[in-house]
């Protein structure tokens, strides 16, 4: 996983190398919904699988609807896909157990709790656990996408990750998130992590104390999250985990939730 800035550019050289696959007769382009699950690799079909949640094709049908409507009134109006954002399950069936990763994009909580509700009904099908060893969390950590039914679907006795891709806008990740996976068990891991640093200035002659101010700083790291049988979950770099004593560093757009 990498900062919001460096997947927009990953994103683009990915689009180019598909379009340049898809010319060349390659590859199909096909629309994932909740009719088209799941996808595996045809060597693996049996031990890993990726299910799609959402959008729904009611969804998505009323989605452009409203779409086209809006650009017929106003040619320059902005149009919102996030809710036609992709919600995928990883699932990776062992011997010994089992491991669920979450992709929610830029969902709102309404889809993604909606994705939930399929996704248990799903999982009973293939008599596996349906909880989240990783979720990456939705649309940069926003309070408006936040879900505590999400939350609460984390794997009890295991360790578990909620990452969040995010840039240097003050507003993203918001503290009440970050707040909300911690104190439910979660590691919290993002990819530009905020720290005040004390900037001591050298004093006056006649200024007989030191003034100190502080400093906001941001580091970026990629994130690397690994599962093995053997092994289990594991990440790095150590340095992208968040900690109780890091939320004062970030800003919230409500009191509570």
């Amino acid at each position: 996983m990498y900062p919001e800035e460096k997947t927009k550019v990953k994103y683009e050289q990915l689009q180019v190398y598909l379009d340049e696959l898809y010319e060349r007769g390659k590859i199909e382009f096909y629309e994932l919904d909740e009719n088209h699950s799941p996808i595996y690799p045809k060597e693996l079909k049996d031990r890993v699988a990726i299910y799609t949640l959402a959008p729904k094709v009611s969804e998505r049908r009323k989605r452009r609807r409203e779409d086209a409507k809006k650009m017929g009134e106003y040619p320059s109006a902005k149009l919102d896909s996030n809710e036609l954002s992709l919600v995928l399950v990883l699932n990776i069936l062992s011997d010994k157990s089992n491991f669920n990763a979450l992709f929610t994009g830029d969902a709102s909580s309404e889809i993604c709790e909606s994705g939930l509700r399929f996704w248990d009904d799903k999982a009973k099908e293939i008599s596996c656990d349906s909880r989240f060893d990783v979720v990456k969390v939705s649309h940069h950590g926003s309070i408006h996408s936040h879900s505590k039914v999400l939350v609460s679907s984390g794997k009890e006795s295991v360790q578990r990750v909620a990452a969040i891709s995010c840039g240097t806008r003050t507003a993203l990740p918001d503290r009440q998130v970050i707040r909300n996976y911690l104190e439910n068990g979660w590691i919290v891991l993002t990819t530009t992590r905020r720290k005040i640093e004390e900037v001591h200035n050298r004093p006056f002659e006649l200024v007989n104390r030191r003034k100190t101010e502080t400093e906001l700083l941001i580091e970026t790291h990629d994130i690397i999250i690994e599962w093995t049988e053997e092994d289990n979950l594991g990440w790095r770099p150590a340095e992208a985990e968040i900690h109780i004593k890091d939320l004062e560093n970030y800003e919230t757009n409500i009191e509570k939730i």
